[in-house]
């Protein structure tokens, strides 16, 4: 990756003498258009002199026939050039038009199946996975085997494991971003694979570990440009995401414009408005990943409260690389290379002295330290 300079900087002038070409041969041509019906024109023009002129002067026709025909010219002439003009709009709509045909008419891999249940099933039952397995690609390692656990309602379950052991593809099989190969995710003992994809995704409020916003006002990204959303209801959730004292230190509080992405916006910010994005929406379902990893250990600290509270009115999932946040999980995975080494609370994990237990240790030490640094500054 740090010695393909001259390979890619080869590729990129190869694509980009070709686009250059192809722009030359496009310019030449309309370029061309204009000048040639003007120069049609007049030699048609010329024509009619020509051969009008003459035969009016031998009589074959009289002077208003020529000059009938020489306004027929001046009549035809602007019609003709405005239907080549529209023909090309038209060309180069539909060109454009079929691009976005083959991306509308592309079927979406996760669709509901053909007997979906009409509606939501009792969401107060617990969330299963029986026995999952899922691999990115046909022929790839699977990402996640045989994953097995039931966490119930108002329960917070927490995922813990070294990067790249499959806690993320955990978290996005439940709202079905993608669909198990093997085994079947339950709520309330319904396969969610029979439940519509509106009715799932409508009950779950999923974090990514990348959050994304809006070129939007901070109050439109919280809402989501929901209407069921008031004022108070934005304010509560930026409240709950500790986020409420910062908006009001912007010019323009709730209306601040983030820019796209967030640009304006650190990354802590950006993280804390997805958070309450998802909090507005009392889920029954809450699936956060990384929700704080971004965020300084006050203000982890802060959340961490609020999501305590609202672990009591739904099923909550958090996968975190600081472990302090799943200290209060009533279940703890830890996961590595696709498969759960480690179940349990807090302190049966911390008893077994394993994966959580020695992880958990070495980031209070850091934590430790970091903060005698910050008091010795």
């Amino acid at each position: 990756a740090h010695h393909t300079e001259d390979m890619e900087a080869r590729r990129v002038e190869t694509v980009s003498r070709e686009y250059i070409r192809q722009n030359v041969r496009l310019v030449k041509i309309t370029s061309s258009l204009f000048p040639m019906m003007m120069f049609f024109s007049n030699i048609s023009l010329v024509l009619i002199l020509f051969l009008g002129g003459r035969n009016t002067i031998l009589g074959k026709i009289t002077p208003g026939d020529f000059v009938a025909f020489i306004s027929y010219l001046g009549l035809l002439t602007w019609p003709m050039m405005a239907m080549g003009w529209v023909t090309n709009l038209i060309q180069r709509a539909k060109a454009s038009l079929d691009r976005i045909q083959r991306i509308l008419a592309h079927a979406p891999d996760i669709a509901d199946a053909a007997a979906s249940a009409p509606a939501f099933p009792d969401s107060s039952g617990p969330l299963t996975f029986d026995n999952v397995s899922f691999a990115y690609a046909t022929h790839s390692a699977p990402a996640l085997h045989h994953v097995h656990f039931s966490i119930s309602a108002g329960r917070f379950l927490g995922i813990a494991g070294p990067p790249g052991s499959g806690k993320t593809t955990l978290l996005n099989l439940i709202p079905r971003l993608y669909d198990a190969t093997e085994g079947a995710i339950r709520l309330n003992d319904s396969d969610i694979r029979n439940i519509p994809l509106a009715a799932l995704r409508s009950r779950i409020a999923l974090m990514p570990q990348e959050p994304f916003l809006f070129a939007d006002s901070i109050r439109d990204n919280i809402a989501f440009g929901d209407p069921r959303f008031d004022e108070a209801d934005i304010i509560r959730a930026a409240r709950q995401a500790a986020l409420y004292e910062t908006i009001l230190s912007f010019p323009h509080g709730f209306d601040t414009v983030v820019g796209e992405k967030g640009v304006i916006l650190s990354g802590g910010q950006k993280q804390r408005i997805a958070l309450a994005r998802c909090l507005i929406q009392l889920p029954e379902l809450l699936i956060l990943d990384d929700p704080i990893s971004q965020v300084d250990t006050e203000t982890g600290n802060t959340i961490l409260q609020t999501l305590h509270a609202v672990a009591g009115h739904c099923i909550l999932v958090i996968a975190s690389h600081r472990l302090s946040v799943l200290k209060s999980a009533d279940m703890i995975l830890t996961l590595d290379s696709g498969r759960i080494i480690e179940a349990g609370t807090h302190e049966e994990l911390m008893a077994k002295g394993g994966y959580y237990a020695d992880t958990l240790r070495l980031q209070e030490i850091e934590e430790e330290l970091d903060g005698y640094e910050r008091s010795a500054v």
